[in-house]
């Protein structure tokens, strides 16, 4: 059966994500994650593409990224071959190590952007790896509130994780048109809502003011799984299970127990939406099955 063709963004702007090969590490230690970032920096130039927004985790790659004068399956395929040809390197193995086709949703309403760049920050504490976002290295989120290091970003070298443009996220956050969207995080809205002059620099007063609402929008809870998760998928327990767990922070899916009933429901009616049945939720959470029905 043929794949199915990659649906093309209005803006070209896209939430991306590439996993290992099997679900297996692609990062063991901290170099690991240097070289992936200076691989993704060093190809910038050529590719014309910018990033928004990025997460390394152990075993798979957020991305919030417009795409340049390449199509990001070029980009990618030469970003993961310099990637994995000094990984093979290191640790003296040979054969692929990503999946062969990553996935890509488009990103076209500044809400939904917004929503993204949420996500994207939140995973680590999502899965239990940090207590604070700020406390994860691997991450743009520390880009955004930090001072530039634009000094090691000119000497392009390894040792500088700064890998993201802010300026984009930070205008979106002086728009009112933006923050009103987030009510309603569509992804297909007509994009000229978006910046068009997305390089003209922002004065210190708008990116003070739109630091203070990025920093407070972040400590909202992002429940909506974005691209992470099929919505006809039939889940295994195990899986439900992760899931779950990901909307707790990485806690034990019975802590739903204690929670007040608002914040209860919107996880359950979540989990419903994503096709997990009320009877696994039951078994998961430990919640009665008559009051999952009722929710």
């Amino acid at each position: 059966m043929p794949r199915r063709a990659r649906e093309k963004s209005k803006t070209g702007v896209y939430h991306v994500i590439f996993r290992g090969i099997n679900k297996q590490r692609i990062f063991e230690e901290e170099q690991d994650y240097r070289k992936f970032l200076y691989a993704l920096k060093d190809q910038q130039p050529k590719s014309e593409y910018e990033i928004y927004a990025y997460c390394l985790m152990t075993n798979h790659i957020h991305l919030l990224m417009k795409e340049g004068e390449e199509e990001l399956g070029t980009v990618f395929r030469r970003i993961a071959s310099k990637y994995v040809q000094w990984y093979n390197g290191k640790y003296e193995r040979v054969g692929h190590l990503f999946q062969d086709r990553f996935k890509s949703e488009v990103v076209e309403t500044p809400g939904y952007f917004l929503g993204v760049l949420r996500y994207i920050h939140q995973n680590p504490l999502k899965a239990g790896m940090v207590q604070k976002l700020s406390d994860y290295p691997w991450s743009s989120y520390r880009e955004y509130f930090e001072a530039s290091n634009e000094a090691s970003n000119e000497a392009s070298n390894e040792a500088s994780n700064e890998a993201s443009d802010k300026t984009f996220g930070l205008k979106l956050c002086n728009q009112d048109m933006a923050v009103a969207s987030l009510k309603e995080p569509s992804r297909n809205h007509p994009p000229d809502t978006y910046p068009q002059n997305t390089h003209d620099p922002i004065t210190e007063e708008q990116r003070n003011k739109a630091k203070i609402f990025l920093k407070e929008f972040h400590k909202v809870p992002e429940n909506k799984p974005y691209l992470e998760f099929d919505r006809s998928r039939r889940w295994r327990d195990e899986d439900a299970a992760d899931f779950v767990k990901q909307q707790v922070y990485g806690k034990s899916p019975t802590v739903i127990q204690s929670y007040d009933p608002v914040r209860r429901a919107e996880i359950i009616t979540t989990c419903k939406e994503y096709g997990i049945s009320l009877r696994q939720l039951e078994r998961i959470t430990g919640i009665g099955y008559s009051i999952l029905q009722r929710i």
